[in-house]
């Protein structure tokens, strides 16, 4: 059996989709993913990385592909 980590810095999702941004169901599948990971508790971080802009506002990071582009800038 392998061992549970003590703690999860975050959870994120990518969705690459050419038309639909990171949405509130993605968020709402996030979440579900988060509470069943071992190591995460309520607080844990939600990151989102979509090819769109994110069109939610209550995670507590999201980046869209000219956000990942204009880093390596």
């Amino acid at each position: 059996m392998r061992p549970s980590p003590k703690s999860i810095g975050f959870v994120g999702s990518i969705k690459w989709h050419e038309t639909r941004p990171f949405d509130r169901h993605a968020l709402t599948d996030l979440v579900v993913a988060r509470d069943r990971m071992p190591g995460t508790t309520s607080g844990t971080p939600l990151v989102a990385v979509s090819r769109l802009p994110a069109q939610i506002t209550d995670i507590d990071a999201a980046y869209s592909a000219e956000d990942l582009i204009g880093a390596w800038d």
